[in-house]
C-alpha cells in the first residue's frame, strides 16, 4: 500500500482539520496508508513569508526545515496550503454603515439586501483584493519553495443560520443585531473562493473545493459542520476534508509539528 505523507500549512482553519484527527497516533513507520503532519503556526506566532529586499517575497526557510525533518525521507508528498481564508469575512460578517450588495454574475438568483446599495461585482472585488493578498502571496512563496505542486482548499462555507451567527460571533463585532444577511454572507464567499482559485491556477497552484457533503441544499454549511464560533467549522467537516485529502487511503497516522 501506497504510503504519502500529507503536509497542511495555514492558519487559523487548519482547526477543525487538527480537531478531525486529534485522536489517531502520531507517526508509526509500521502503519501504512496517508499520514498527516501539520505545522502549528501558533506555536512560534510564525510567519510563512517575508520580504526578501529584492521586492519579492521568501517562505520561512526554518518552515521548510522542519518538514524535512518529520516527514520520513522517501515518503511521497503532498502539500496543502490552509493560509488565510478570512479575507472576505471583513466585509461579509457586519452590516456596514453604509449598507452595499452586490449581483453574483454566476448565481444572479440570490437575493439582494432591501436596504442596500448594489455595487457593481468589479468594484466590490476591487475592494475585496487588498484583504486576500497577504495570503495569497504566502500561498504562491509556498508553491515556489516546495517547487513542486500545493493544494489551496477552499475556505469553508458560511452559515445559513442567522440567530447562530449571532451567537457566536465573539470579539468579531458587539452588535449583534448588525450582521450581514445570509445571502451576501454566501456571495462574498464564493466571490472570494473565485477570486483565490483564479490566482492559484495563474500559479500553478491545485484549487480544491469543499467537500459537497459539507453544504446543505441551499449550498451553505451543512448543519453538522457548525463550528466554536461564527466563522470556523468543526471536526465533523474537518474530517469531510481529511478524507477528501487521503483520497481512499486509511487514515495512518497524525503528526503536529513546529520549527
Amino acid at each position: 500500500m501506497e504510503n504519502t505523507a500529507i503536509i497542511i500549512l495555514g492558519h487559523s482553519h487548519v482547526g477543525a482539520l487538527h480537531d478531525a484527527l486529534r485522536d489517531v497516533a502520531p507517526y508509526d513507520s509500521q502503519q501504512n496508508g496517508a499520514h498527516f503532519f501539520i505545522h502549528d503556526v501558533w506555536a512560534n506566532r510564525t510567519d510563512y513569508a517575508m520580504p526578501d529586499g529584492n521586492g519579492g517575497i521568501k517562505f520561512n526557510a526554518d518552515v521548510l526545515a522542519a518538514i524535512d525533518r518529520v516527514v520520513p525521507e522517501g515518503m511521497s508528498r503532498r502539500y496543502i496550503s490552509v493560509m488565510g481564508g478570512n479575507g472576505h469575512i471583513v466585509l461579509s460578517l457586519e452590516k456596514h454603515s453604509r449598507p452595499f450588495d452586490f449581483v453574483l454574475k454566476e448565481d444572479t438568483s440570490l437575493p439582494n439586501d432591501s436596504d442596500a446599495e448594489i455595487l457593481p461585482m468589479a468594484y466590490v472585488k476591487k475592494i475585496l483584493t487588498p484583504f486576500i493578498m497577504p495570503y495569497v502571496w504566502q500561498m504562491i512563496s509556498f508553491r515556489m519553495a516546495v517547487g513542486t505542486t500545493i493544494t489551496q482548499l477552499e475556505t469553508c462555507p458560511p452559515y445559513a443560520d442567522d440567530d447562530y451567527v449571532r451567537s457566536h460571533l465573539g470579539a468579531y463585532i458587539t452588535n449583534t443585531q448588525n450582521i450581514i444577511s445570509g445571502p451576501l454572507r454566501k456571495k462574498m464567499w464564493r466571490l472570494h473562493s473565485a477570486m483565490v482559485n483564479e490566482i492559484a491556477s495563474a500559479s500553478g497552484i491545485e484549487f480544491l473545493n469543499v467537500p459537497t457533503d459539507g453544504l446543505d441544499k441551499q449550498g451553505y454549511m451543512h448543519r453538522n459542520g457548525y463550528g466554536p464560533d461564527a466563522t470556523h467549522a468543526n471536526a465533523w467537516y474537518g474530517n469531510l476534508v481529511v478524507q477528501q485529502l487521503a483520497q481512499s487511503l486509511p487514515i495512518a497516522s497524525y503528526t503536529r509539528f513546529s520549527e
